[in-house]
């Protein structure tokens, strides 16, 4: 079992012209930052542009590409098994992590500069990014706990908050 593997979560960056990287991940959700250029994403049954400094979660078991098409353009990934998030979820919050997976895979989201949540995305994948690279002494801590604040930012997105009304979807549970 590779390190990676035993961690539940995994970064990587690629770039290039044309079919910059294409993935499938069965059980894990997947933060993708295009760095620079612009991309054609398709996730699911649905194609997107995203551009550089946009976010976009691609949810597990959906089928992905990343185009650059005639330019060139780079990105890079947070990967992370779900059982990171269900494994600290109280039995009451399985729920609201039910609708977030439904959600998720039904609209997929490009989380631009504009956007509520951007600014604790960004944040938490440069965080995420400088620790994984400086491999430094517990380096995984800092990494899950912003595995955890991504995905606090991405449940009260798509999942609702009590406060505000512009959510997808709100259940009192």
């Amino acid at each position: 079992m590779s390190e990676e593997t035993k961690s539940k979560f995994r970064m990587y960056s690629s770039h290039g012209r044309g079919i910059i990287h294409t993935g499938y991940n069965p059980t894990a959700m997947e933060i993708i930052e295009v760095t620079f250029g612009s991309l054609t994403m398709q996730i699911g049954t649905e194609t997107l542009d995203a551009e550089s400094g946009d976010f976009v979660l691609v949810p597990s078991g959906l089928v992905f590409r990343l185009d650059a098409g005639e330019g060139e353009a780079g990105v890079r990934s947070l990967v992370f098994d779900r059982e990171i998030i269900e494994s600290n979820m109280e039995n009451f919050d399985t729920e609201i992590l039910y609708m977030f997976y439904v959600q998720s895979r039904n609209r997929i989201t490009v989380f631009r500069a504009e956007h509520p949540i951007y600014e604790s995305l960004a944040f938490s994948m440069t965080e995420s990014y400088d620790e994984y690279v400086s491999r430094d002494v517990c380096y995984k801590l800092p990494i899950r706990a912003n595995i955890y604040l991504i995905m606090t930012a991405l449940l009260r997105y798509y999942c609702g908050s009590k406060d505000e009304l512009d959510r997808m979807i709100y259940h009192n549970v």
